[in-house]
């Protein structure tokens, strides 16, 4: 899927670890989306059924994308609010052909 997408930022946590101050928002552009092949497991939780979704993200060379980041795809199969899961990976192309970019593992839990 080839879509414009958003980085949501939040301010950071208060003292009992909830989300505190302005959510910032910062367009990515143009990025693939790729469903990750083991993103996690549904599991069962108390007798309630939990998944874990996965994706793989591939933005532009250069997206300020941070391990605290949430991404919110707008629309399509993948529509909503992902979590960032670790640092993003910068690979660099090494011939005239091959386009550098930024890789960002998503996640999300439902259930």
């Amino acid at each position: 899927m080839n879509a414009a997408l958003v980085v949501l930022r939040g301010g950071g946590l208060d003292g009992d670890g909830y989300p505190s101050g302005d959510t910032t928002e910062v367009e990515l552009g143009r990025c693939l989306l790729f469903p990750r092949r083991d993103p996690g497991s549904g599991e069962d939780n108390d007798r309630a059924e939990q998944v874990i979704g996965g994706l793989s993200l591939f933005a532009p060379a250069g997206s300020d994308v941070r391990a605290t980041d949430r991404v919110r795809v707008p629309e399509g199969p993948y529509a909503g609010v992902w979590d960032v899961v670790g640092d993003p990976g910068h690979w660099v192309a090494r011939t005239a052909v091959g386009r550098s970019v930024v890789e960002v593992a998503l996640e999300r839990v439902t259930g």
